[in-house]
């Protein structure tokens, strides 16, 4: 047991150190302005005005039953066409009412960093579109497909670029 000279000890150490402000230390500024630019340069998974958020959600509804290299082709797709307009997949009721397994997202998610981070291995060749082969089957009594070259065909999927490109 403390008598009482020791709790007043006790307690005059314990007010002067609950009184006592910790410093800063001296390099914060340096790590807050790294920071800012970080966030704002320094987006790795944003590629052509697409986000990962939007990205991804594309990736799900173009190609969620084309496992990994189905994801990955979409995602290339999409980041070498820059837009996310005209993109069924990013619309479905599926993706919008999030009715897709934590896996499916996951893999999704993989597939969209890989493609941002690896611009070189593009597995369509440059593809700026994509179709089923019904959907081509359409496509080809339309005008503008006369300026297309099939690129690649993966899984499901047709990928297809405008001629020189």
């Amino acid at each position: 047991m403390l008598n009482t000279k020791q709790l007043r000890l006790l307690r005059r150490s314990w007010d002067t150190e609950a009184h006592i402000k910790p410093k800063m230390p001296f390099f914060w500024p340096t790590i807050a302005i790294i920071s800012i630019f970080l966030l704002i340069a320094g987006c790795r998974v944003c590629h052509a005005g697409i986000t990962e958020a939007q990205g991804v959600a594309c990736v799900i509804g173009e190609a969620e039953s084309e496992g990994y290299e189905g994801m990955l082709a979409i995602a290339y797709a999409l980041q070498a066409r820059g837009t996310t307009k005209g993109v069924y997949g990013c619309h479905a009721k599926r993706v919008i009412a999030h009715k897709y397994s934590y896996i499916t997202y996951m893999e999704a998610s993989k597939a969209w960093e890989y493609a941002v981070l690896n611009p070189q291995d593009d597995i369509t060749n440059g593809a700026t579109g994509w179709g089923s082969v019904a959907d081509l089957k359409k496509f080809k009594h339309k005008a503008w497909w006369k300026n297309c070259v099939i690129t690649s065909r993966i899984g499901s999927h047709i990928f297809y670029k405008q001629k020189g490109r």
